[in-house]
């Protein structure tokens, strides 16, 4: 008795045509200040300017000539390629070590639980 489908079929053709029609307006509204954004307004700041800058890091060598002379030469010796791959090849050493060591520990540990 209540399993039957209705006497009157349920249909939402009108309503969904307008939600569909309401769509596309509001697209073509929202559609036409982009659209005029992207072609015609062309601002000369912000992420649209001229960098002054040819890297990124131009702006830390800005900032490092403003401080004094002991500090930039700290900085200096620090960022000496000699120095920056000493330093690297001392970690990639130190990570290999900790792996041998890691794999020392898990064999006696295995060993231990025989």
């Amino acid at each position: 008795r209540f399993c039957r489908p209705p006497d009157k079929r349920f249909t939402q053709n009108r309503n969904n045509t307008f939600f569909m029609f309401c769509l596309a307006l509001t697209l073509l509204f929202v559609g036409i200040p982009v659209a005029w954004a992207l072609k015609v307004y062309n601002p000369n700041c912000g992420p649209y300017a001229a960098s002054r800058y040819q890297s990124p890091f131009d702006g830390i060598w800005e900032w490092q000539k403003d401080q004094s002379k002991d500090f930039r030469a700290i900085v200096d010796t620090l960022v000496d390629p000699v120095i920056v791959c000493s330093i690297l090849l001392m970690c990639v050493v130190y990570v290999r070590v900790l792996k041998i060591r890691n794999r020392q520990k898990e064999a006696e540990l295995a060993e231990v639980t025989r």
